[in-house]
């Protein structure tokens, strides 16, 4: 009898499991972006990690479960949740665009080569090892040369 009493219940599974819904663990990552007017900003992200699933587990009497993905990441779980993920975000960004301003004023701004770099966030903070540098590719190709005898006046 002690079985009789069992509520349902979400199960998360540590691995994929093909008879249950498939999600992945979210994971953080840091964007450091440079812009052409050597202005630096911040966005935190987050991509699929490692893949998981879950499944329902029935119960006795009347259960409603509710699961939410977002990209293959579980946002939501019967109730949504409040992460204060964008006041992060904002925050972040305005401290990396003052970082990135201060002591730039002046007539003539320089101009930088576009580039980003994107750092995993381990135990709360970015872990510059581990940082994909994207390069520059932002900036268009120079103008071609004009053909030779291509200004001169016909006579």
């Amino acid at each position: 009898m002690a079985g009789l009493g069992a509520c349902a219940q979400i199960a998360f599974h540590e691995d994929y499991r093909p008879d249950a819904l498939a999600f992945y663990d979210p994971v953080p990552y840091m964007f450091v972006g440079l812009n052409a007017d050597c202005v630096w900003s911040a966005t935190l992200i987050t991509m699929p990690g490692k893949r998981r699933s879950l499944s329902l587990q029935p119960g006795i009497g009347s259960s409603e479960f509710g699961v939410s993905l977002n990209n293959g990441m579980i946002s939501s779980v019967s109730q949504k949740s409040d992460t204060k993920l964008p006041e992060t975000i904002s925050a972040v960004s305005g401290l990396a665009t003052a970082i990135g301003t201060y002591g730039a004023a002046g007539p003539t701004k320089p101009k930088c080569q576009p580039s980003g770099h994107l750092y995993p966030i381990e135990d709360g903070r970015p872990n510059r090892d581990k940082g994909i540098v994207f390069p520059g590719t932002l900036v268009p190709p120079p103008a071609p040369a004009p053909a030779p005898g291509g200004d001169k006046p016909k006579s």
